[in-house]
């Protein structure tokens, strides 16, 4: 793909990310979901209840399940923010975090999960939010999957389409392997599909290879697909991150604090009790299949609970960072200190 073709999607990345928030704003004001009853600015509720509490947050669904679809659906997360004089609006539904990114990026929106790689990307072109929280990497729900029979090993994708999202989870992962299993990457045709098109190329048989995670993993497993090669494989230390946006972060501290516990007790329930969790997030217009839904409740069982900001963390998003400024994804590396943030500390 080329530079033009790349940055003519960046655009349609954006647009259509706004395009969903504008969407969603419309369509807010269902007390059923916790949403705000209309669209505010990040200061626009109730700052004066608690010291740092307030705003209305503007929280990014991503994928079809996770902690932050079941904060929605049990109603707890507006419960929580409003002990702190704040309000939750979901703004809708993107497919993986560079939309969201964008959306960030624009000031439609507060916050949003994803990847480390797919973070590193974003902050690498605009650095306009930190990371408060983390998963440690699930090793066993990403990686580059397969239908090709033929394709027994990573070698095998030397002349192979493989679909990757630009500067996320899915080059990450393509360029992981490519490495541990010493292809030269100029050896296989990297796709740049967002998780959507990605799935959509890979089912029909456009691209030999998908690099992918989470969701998108469990379904293409649960139809046959198989990982040729996962994260454990491939050496990954691509955690699963929270961020939210500086200027809601310098705003309203507590309140970012109050919706990271919320996240953590969910992603607590989640390891503790895999198919309940899945049960009360699977409830979306999208929704897995039962085949799915199994494959995420056993990949939820050996899933680390969110976790604040620590040293370990900061390291291995050093480690991420490094390895994509050395592959020549990002221009330039990134301080690890300069974009995250300790939730526990926030507030007080």
């Amino acid at each position: 793909m080329t530079l033009s073709l790349h940055r003519h999607r960046s655009l349609a990345l954006a647009a259509s990310a706004l395009a969903a928030v504008a969407l969603a704003t419309t369509a807010c004001g269902s007390s059923d979901d916790g949403a705000a009853t209309a669209a505010s600015s990040s200061s626009g509720a109730d700052s004066g209840a608690v010291k740092g509490g307030g705003g209305t947050l503007r929280v990014a669904l991503i994928g079809t399940t996770g902690p932050v679809a079941a904060a929605k659906n049990d109603g707890s997360l507006a419960k929580d923010l409003a002990k702190v004089g704040a309000k939750v609006q979901f703004t809708g539904q993107f497919p993986a975090f560079a939309p969201a990114a964008e959306a960030i990026n624009a000031g439609a929106l507060d916050a949003a999960q994803g990847s480390i790689s797919s973070g590193v990307g974003a902050l690498a072109q605009k650095p306009s939010f930190k990371i408060y929280a983390a998963q440690l990497d699930n090793a066993a729900s990403e990686g580059i999957l397969v239908k090709d029979p033929n394709i027994k090993s990573v070698a095998d994708l030397q002349g192979k389409k493989v679909a990757v999202n630009p500067k996320g989870t899915g080059e990450y992962l393509l360029l992981k392997a490519l490495e541990k299993d010493g292809v030269d990457p100029s050896k296989v045709e990297r796709v740049y599909l967002g998780a959507a098109d990605g799935a959509t190329a890979f089912s029909s048989g456009k691209v030999d290879a998908w690099a992918a995670w989470g969701d998108f993993v469990a379904t293409a497993k649960s139809k046959g697909a198989r990982l040729l090669a996962d994260g454990e494989q491939v050496g990954s230390e691509n955690d699963t991150t929270y961020s939210i946006a500086t200027k809601f972060l310098e705003e309203h501290p507590a309140t970012v604090k109050a919706f990271y516990e919320n996240l953590r007790r969910h992603s607590i329930a989640e390891h503790d009790d895999p198919e309940g969790a899945v049960a009360k997030e699977n409830q979306g217009a999208i929704k897995l299949d039962d085949a799915a839904a199994k494959i995420l409740a056993e990949n939820y069982r050996t899933q680390n609970p969110i976790a604040p900001i620590d040293d370990n963390f900061r390291e291995r998003f050093g480690h991420v960072a490094d390895f994509f400024a050395k592959q020549g994804v990002i221009k330039a590396n990134l301080d690890p200190a300069s974009f995250t943030v300790d939730p526990t500390t926030l507030g007080s």
